[in-house]
């Protein structure tokens, strides 16, 4: 019986809380609309994208159902001497109940699937999330321009539906069947009312609503899969007189039946660079992203210069972000901008309009980060290290107070991962930032931090100088330090 419960139960929970996440998005879009500043630029971005480029499939759509309701209506009353009403039955029927859903089946299927894959690709190429750590809300930058856009979109789309179905129907009757246009057009326009036409434009303006929110939420909560979860987090302990940058206490997590955090406690002095190992998979990128408000702990505090951050909205963590800038592990990159838009997109979003400064401020830190010339490129003409750099000056361009580095030397060549150690410690030195490196790369943790933790099973099981993790005798710790498996060492 409890099977049977939990059979019936399950899927209907998953629904409310479906719709629930429907309803907060919708809710919390409609707000930003009323409350936050418009992007103009996007908003009409998506204006092409939705009204104008959907141009072709709503006139095919709109003509051919015209024209084919138009024959069969005819042919059907006609046999009951009624062949003069198809007029009225055609118009009718397009402006309140056939063009807006066609219409609305064309743009879900056109419009809708791109939106929910753009956003989902850059949710699982963290470019969300990228988004966030640079203190610039989603709803505001994603949904919004996308639901304002298709608001104004779908009434028109749907208005020039039913008049080139009304116009295909109507030659298709005096050309075809022979119907007097006159009288066509008399019965019509007798017989089809304001309300008819109101009608079908409020549908189609509801369809629009329907559409955007689950292609937008469809893709806001994209799994990442196996590879996102197993990514993991760090912690460390600290006993030192200098005030914490960055404070993390009891921390605990949990995805799925996988316990990832067991009580982390972590503090990151103002002005050190640590590092914090572990293996892959151990939990060190779970708990940067809940350093930064990526992710929400199932217990514990992270207190980031005297602000407990957990229980934060997404727009009061906004004003703590702009203090913390993230690396992410694959750049994170928005692959619809050059290498300079990429970088000044903090600027931009910041207020900052004036385009010489813009381009001052880009290019001071393309010079920093050895890049110049490069501002004009995108990211798929980049290498992996490339990547790096352009994401790392997009961290530091508004000079935050702390560094985050998610694995900045994974998936490089030695000779390019030395350069980016380089990097790190230039940076350092240059803007005296705090710096948290998460690495399973002992070489890059050796070469750039002051301190340097090891987590191992969700807790910081050592947290030292890189001598006194040299010097230690632990055979866990000599292990990983040597790259041997537990049963590689107990059977030598």
């Amino acid at each position: 019986m409890v099977q049977v419960f939990n059979a019936l139960g399950a899927p209907l929970l998953s629904f409310f809380q479906y719709l629930g996440e429907l309803v907060l998005l919708t809710t919390d879009t409609f707000r930003s609309i009323f409350t936050h500043k418009l992007r103009w630029k996007l908003f009409l971005n998506q204006i092409v994208e939705v009204g104008l480029l959907s141009q072709l499939v709503v006139v095919i759509t709109g003509g051919f159902t015209g024209a084919v309701f138009s024959a069969q209506t005819f042919f059907q009353f006609n046999k009951l001497g009624m062949g003069s009403a198809v007029g009225a039955v055609v118009s009718v029927a397009l402006c309140r109940e056939l063009a807006p859903v066609l219409t609305a089946l064309m743009v879900a299927g056109r419009v809708g699937a791109a939106m929910s894959a753009e956003i989902g690709t850059m949710k699982v190429t963290e470019q969300i999330d990228a988004l966030r750590a640079l203190a610039v809300y989603p709803v505001d930058y994603l949904v919004v321009p996308r639901a304002l856009a298709m608001m104004v979109s779908m009434p028109l789309l749907v208005a020039e539906c039913i008049a080139v179905g009304i116009a295909a129907g109507y030659f298709v009757a005096i050309f075809m069947l022979d119907i007097n246009g006159t009288y066509y057009m008399a019965n019509m326009v007798r017989w089809t009312r304001s309300r008819d036409i109101i009608m079908g434009l409020s549908k189609a303006f509801c369809f629009g609503i329907l559409i955007v929110f689950i292609s937008c939420h469809k893709g806001l909560t994209t799994r990442e899969g196996a590879v996102g979860v197993g990514r993991a987090t760090t912690e460390a302990v600290v006993n030192s007189k200098s005030s914490p940058m960055i404070a993390v206490r009891a921390l605990a997590k949990r995805i799925g039946q996988q316990e990832i955090l067991r009580g982390v406690d972590l503090e990151v002095i103002t002005g050190e660079t640590l590092a914090i190992i572990g293996r892959s998979g151990g939990g060190k990128s779970v708990l940067l992203k809940h350093i930064v408000g990526l992710m929400q702990p199932d217990a514990g505090e992270i207190w980031i210069q005297g602000q407990n951050i957990i229980g934060m909205s997404e727009r009061q963590l906004g004003e703590i972000r702009k203090k913390v800038g993230i690396l992410f592990q694959g750049g994170a990159l928005f692959d619809s901008m050059t290498v300079e838009e990429n970088i000044a997109f903090p600027l931009r979003e910041a207020g900052e309009r004036d385009p010489e400064v813009l381009r001052s401020k880009v290019a001071e830190i393309l010079e920093v980060m050895e890049m110049e010339g490069q501002e004009d490129k995108m990211p798929e003409s980049l290498s992996g290290g490339m990547k790096k750099r352009v994401g790392l000056a997009r961290s530091i361009i508004r000079r935050p107070s702390c560094v985050l580095y998610d694995e900045p030397t994974s998936g490089l060549d030695p000779v390019v991962a030395d350069s980016i150690n380089r990097l790190i410690r230039r940076l350092q030195q240059r803007f005296g930032m705090t710096s948290v490196v998460v690495t399973h790369d002992m070489k890059n943790a050796f070469d750039v931090a002051d301190r340097i933790a090891y987590l191992h099973e969700g807790r910081i099981y050592f947290n030292g100088t890189a001598n006194q993790l040299q010097q230690s005798t632990d055979p866990l710790i000599q292990d990983f330090l040597l790259g041997r498996s537990e049963q590689g060492a107990a059977i030598s």
